[in-house]
């Protein structure tokens, strides 16, 4: 029998059987046999005692506020903590009108729904994260809509056959991977396994900053005695300027600093000065070394992107010596446009502070010097640092 028939809650009911969530604001509960030994809640029911069963029901409610899959119901025992895996006893069949969980005026958010979330954006497709939790497709898809309804925002968007996380949906993500470290690490010290959290430094890296460049400046982050994990980001300074005055971010490294044009407020700290080099393959740079920088007229250049401060500079620097080279093409990228220079596509300008790197690593040799200088910016919300790495960062600078 079904205590639920006789003793409602309320009127509205959800079922949701497949992937169950059981809340204080639950309207009703059903309570079916599926088999073993009927418990003394049914026995008293069945007895005509329906305050025993609305006591039971009003227990449960006050002691679950928020259980998937099937719970355990021991005989004689009153409700407890149940398995997400097939009861040995009975099953509660809960009907659910998911509100706001807890006391009344205080939203929750439900975490169940996060894990389904956060578990979909770290597989890429509701697919794979089926796979990974054994759910069926229907349940993770209406648990997301759940949450999406209750926090008025939409998580994904489509992108051809596939799903992409919206800006808020990446913001959701970034709280979730907290969250659902913190429970992993809880997990870890229960099973003895005691460990420290590192020190998380969000860093925005403008796409016209050398990737070797951002390594060097954002190493004396990671010699600390503190643990520290990274957790960088490439984009335009502009998009990466607004994440940050939406503290997503804790520093933004930049070749230029923040301009009364830019609508954050937000303060620029020099990091150091380069002078540039010119490199080449072995055949162009022997080729244009001889009478440089008067023989770059007409040569083969890589260009940074326009608008760039890089591009302003060494616009400037040809127009002081009256030559003009051959724009082969424009690269936002700066490891891109490295890649075009190894191939032999044009010349290239990089900071002559990472010279052997550069060499190195691309296969190019130098075919002469800039004496214009490109200096680099730490840009943070705070005129005074607080953030250990971020202090590290530009004292090292």
């Amino acid at each position: 029998m079904a205590l639920a028939d006789n003793h409602r809650l309320g009127e509205a009911c959800i079922d949701t059987d497949e992937a169950v969530f059981v809340h204080p604001s639950a309207r009703s509960i059903d309570i079916g046999e599926q088999h073993g030994e009927p418990g003394d809640a049914r026995r008293k029911a069945a007895k005509g005692e329906p305050e025993a069963a609305q006591h039971a029901l009003a227990k449960l409610r006050g002691e679950f506020d928020s259980v998937g899959g099937e719970m355990e119901f021991h005989s004689g025992m009153g409700p407890s903590w149940g398995r997400l895996l097939e009861s040995t006893n009975r099953k509660f069949h809960i009907h659910s009108s998911v509100q706001t969980m807890y006391s009344r005026g205080m939203e929750w958010i439900n975490y169940h729904h996060l894990l389904y979330f956060w578990t979909v954006a770290r597989e890429g497709s509701v697919r794979k994260a089926c796979e990974t939790l054994h759910l069926a497709q229907p349940t993770i898809s209406g648990q997301l809509r759940q949450l999406e309804d209750s926090l008025g925002e939409k998580l994904f968007a489509k992108s051809g056959r596939g799903l992409v996380m919206t800006e808020v949906g990446q913001l959701v993500y970034r709280y979730a991977e907290e969250i659902f470290g913190l429970g992993r690490e809880l997990q870890d010290v229960l099973k003895g396994r005691p460990r420290g959290r590192p020190l998380r430094l969000f860093v925005g890296v403008s796409d016209v900053v050398p990737k070797l460049i951002a390594y060097r400046i954002l190493q004396p982050a990671l010699q600390l005695a503190e643990p520290v994990q990274l957790i960088c980001e490439e984009d335009s300074t502009e998009r990466l300027l607004t994440e940050l005055a939406e503290h997503r971010l804790d520093v933004v490294l930049s070749d230029a600093p923040v301009t009364p044009q830019v609508r954050v407020k937000a303060y620029s700290h020099p990091l150091g000065s380069s002078t540039m080099t010119v490199f080449g393959t072995p055949e162009l740079a022997a080729r244009f070394r001889r009478g440089f920088p008067r023989s770059l007229d007409g040569a083969p250049f890589l260009y940074p992107a326009a608008g760039s401060n890089l591009r302003r500079s060494l616009e400037q620097w040809f127009d002081e010596h009256d030559v003009r080279p051959r724009v082969v093409g424009e690269f936002k990228d700066s490891a891109l446009l490295k890649t075009f220079g190894q191939a032999g596509a044009g010349l290239f300008v990089s900071p002559a502070a990472i010279e052997r790197e550069v060499r190195g690593h691309y296969r190019v040799n130098v075919a002469g010097g800039w004496t214009g200088f490109r200096t680099l910016y730490a840009i943070s919300v705070e005129r005074r640092l607080k953030h250990p790495a971020v202090v590290a960062i530009t004292e090292a600078g």
